[in-house]
Order: structure tokens, then C-alpha cells, then sequence
């Protein structure tokens, strides 16, 4: 059986609930490469990367993994490269078992991000019929209540560094009554460059706003954020140079005194350099912190989740947790103000080979977080969360 789409659904989802936290919370992280259902990827609780003693999968002879998906039974999915599966259990602090995954059926890596729907893996399509004209590759996010998908699909940007030259041009929006609405449209000649919105309160209003990198042929990608009613807040401005792309990361409380930033890797393919922003209050983005060296994607590919927002060593601030621009090791990086640049990188942790699937975490009992990657040498690496106290 080959699993590449979940059946077509008249009505949007089911609201998340009042207590749902649309930055952090665990729960809402199971079943999602992106952690969060508002393709935000942060994660609440404790890690321990660097000190706790990672634990490893063989893969079969020649094989890599090339996703991994959390599940609400305390395990990883993961998809293989010839699309079979095998699920990772993490037994305890000290063991790990992988099993065949044949209930999970088969799944194609080409067909884009898997998401985990009713105990199968699916392209993340729940609600697509809703929207009126949807980027045919885009994930759907909620707020809890409304679908926001990208859309308007055209060809007037061939930059193509995500594996074609289709991009957006707009934001649909799809309320809880089914009513569909484009609060944002992009004028031409710019693009949005990416697989997704997505949402953050940038202004600090207590409401969610739409963050998007927008590109241009001649200036290149800029950070752009919108109130869901397609209000402008505040961009950054552009690399300055055309087919420069950024790949917006996460919008986080990752300040010293918890200041909410929106954050980004700036040409995750030429030296790639972590970048963070907050809101100015006058209509701009302001950079207040940069780190070099690291990068989040590989040209071509649909894969905009090898970078997370953690507390990934433990100390109650939260971390960005990626890769070094090799790709051969995750680096743990901090905001510091007290540093030049603002940004230190405080843990890495070498992988041994190249980083092949998306960083991923999960719960691992109590507040604590297990992270887990696939590598290019046939093997899934698993970090326990810290031990309770």
C-alpha cells in the first residue's frame, strides 16, 4: 500500500481547544515535521544534547532515513529512502528499538513532508479542497480555528531552489464557517518563497500574525509579516541581490529577557548565516542578533525543517538547534547580548556523517524533550531528554 494523500475533507478540523499554546506546546507537536500546527517549529521542555549518551540505529544495508514523525505513542516514524517504513521506540534512557513498520504502509519520499493523520502517514492535505486556488505543494496551518494555506500559484520567479519554479502569490484563509478568503496578495514581480506561512504574534498583541519570506528576481528574499486580515507589520530588508533565498525558521521568545524574534537562516546555501529579528515598532524588522556558519536546506529540496527552537541544553532559554553548514554535526545556539553579535554557539555535536531527514523532537516523560535525526551513513540518532530529578 502506498500512502501520498489523506482523503479530501468537506470541513475544516475541529478548533485545538482554549489551552492550546500556538508557540510551545508538546501535544500539538506529534505528528508534524514542522512541530507546530501553525508551521512553527518550537517545542516546550528540556533537552540534553549535549550531555545525554545518544543511542543509535542501524538502518538496513544501504538505506538512509530521509523524514522522521513523532507519534503519540512516544516513537518516531520514520521514512526510508525507498519509502519504507520503521518505527523508533525510545524504551528509556538507554535503549532504543526499531521495528518494520508495515501497519504505517509505504510512503514516497517525493511526495513532500509527512504528516501523521489517523495513524497513517499522509501529505498534510486535511482541508486543501476548501481553498480556492492553493500552491499544489503547500502545507495547510491552523490557528486552531481557520486554515491558512499559500496560494495563487504562478511562474514569474524561476529561482527554483525548492525543486521547481511554482511559488505564491498570496495567503488564503479559510474560516471556521468554510468561507475562503485572500487577505494577502503579493504583488508582482515578487514570489513567496517557501512551503508554508507562518504564524507568531511579531508585534506582541496577543494575536497571531502571518510571517512570509517574500523574493525577488532582482533584490532577493525579505521577511515580511501581516496581521491575518492582510494588515502590513513589518519586513526586513531584502538580501539585496537576486536568487538569494532566506529560510524562515521560527518566531520564538528566543530573547535574553524572552523577547519574541523571528528568526532565519540568511543563504542557507552560501555560508548561511542565523539571523535574528524583532519587530521596531515602526514598520521594520530589526536585526538584533547573527550567527555564521550554518545552513538549513539543500537546494532542490522540500525540506525547510533541519532547524528548531528548543531549550536544547536544559537551561531554561530557549536555543535554536541546527545544522552546521557541512551538515555534519548540530550546533546549539543562544541568544547572549553580552556577546559580540548576540548569538553564541555553546554546544555541538558531531554526527559522524551527513544530516539526511528533518531535526525532530518529541516528549520524553515530564518536561523533557528527545531529539532524533537521520544520517547519510544508515543511521537514526536519538538524544534522551535529562534525566528526572
Amino acid at each position: 500500500m502506498t500512502v501520498t494523500d489523506r482523503e479530501a475533507t468537506s470541513t475544516p478540523p475541529p478548533p485545538l481547544g482554549s489551552d492550546f499554546d500556538p508557540l510551545l506546546d508538546q501535544r500539538a507537536a506529534i505528528g508534524r515535521v514542522d512541530l507546530q500546527p501553525t508551521g512553527n517549529r518550537v517545542i516546550e521542555g528540556r533537552g540534553a544534547i549535549g550531555s545525554s549518551v545518544p543511542l543509535t540505529v542501524e538502518l538496513p544495508a544501504e538505506r538512509s532515513a530521509v523524514w522522521l514523525v513523532p507519534t503519540d505513542q512516544g516513537t518516531w516514524i520514520a521514512v526510508l529512502d525507498d519509502g519504507s517504513t520503521i518505527e523508533v521506540a525510545l524504551d528509556d534512557r538507554s535503549a532504543i528499538t526499531a521495528t518494520t513498520s508495515s501497519q504505517r504502509g509505504t510512503y514516497d519520499p517525493g511526495a513532500g513532508p509527512p504528516f501523521l493523520a489517523d495513524g497513517m502517514l499522509v501529505v498534510e492535505s486535511t482541508g486543501r479542497d476548501l481553498f480556492a486556488d492553493p500552491l499544489p505543494d503547500t502545507r495547510v496551518i491552523t490557528d486552531g480555528r481557520r486554515l491558512i494555506a499559500l496560494a495563487a500559484p504562478t511562474d514569474r520567479y524561476d529561482h527554483g531552489v525548492l525543486g521547481d519554479a511554482i511559488e505564491a502569490s498570496a495567503v488564503e484563509v479559510v474560516s471556521d464557517d468554510g468561507t475562503s478568503t485572500t487577505p494577502i496578495t503579493i504583488a508582482d514581480p515578487d514570489v513567496i518563497e517557501a512551503v508554508s506561512p507562518m504564524l507568531g504574534d511579531v508585534d506582541g498583541d496577543g494575536s497571531l500574525d502571518v510571517v512570509l519570506t517574500v523574493s525577488n528576481a532582482e533584490t532577493g528574499a525579505r521577511l515580511a509579516a501581516y496581521t491575518l486580515d492582510g494588515t502590513p507589520i513589518a519586513d526586513t530588508a531584502p538580501v539585496g541581490t537576486g536568487n538569494r533565498w532566506r529560510n524562515l525558521l521560527a518566531i520564538a521568545p528566543t530573547g535574553p529577557n524572552s523577547e519574541v524574534e523571528v528568526i532565519d537562516i540568511r543563504t542557507p546555501h552560501i555560508g548561511g548565516t542565523l539571523q535574528f529579528f524583532r519587530d521596531d515598532g515602526e514598520g521594520g524588522l530589526q536585526l538584533v542578533a547573527a550567527a555564521s556558519g550554518y545552513s538549513t536546506h539543500v537546494i532542490g529540496s522540500r525540506n525547510l525543517d533541519l532547524g528548531i527552537v528548543t531549550d536544547a541544553d536544559g537551561d531554561g532559554q530557549l536555543d535554536v538547534l541546527l545544522p552546521s553548514q557541512e551538515r555534519d554535526a548540530l550546533a546549539v545556539v543562544t541568544r547572549d547580548d553580552d556577546v559580540e553579535n548576540g548569538a553564541v554557539e555553546v554546544e555541538r555535536v558531531p554526527l559522524g556523517a551527513g544530516l539526511t531527514t528533518n531535526v525532530s523532537a518529541l516528549s520524553d516523560g515530564d518536561d523533557g524533550v528527545a531529539y532524533a535525526v537521520g544520517t547519510g551513513d544508515g543511521r537514526i540518532i536519538v538524544w534522551p531528554g535529562p534525566a528526572s530529578s
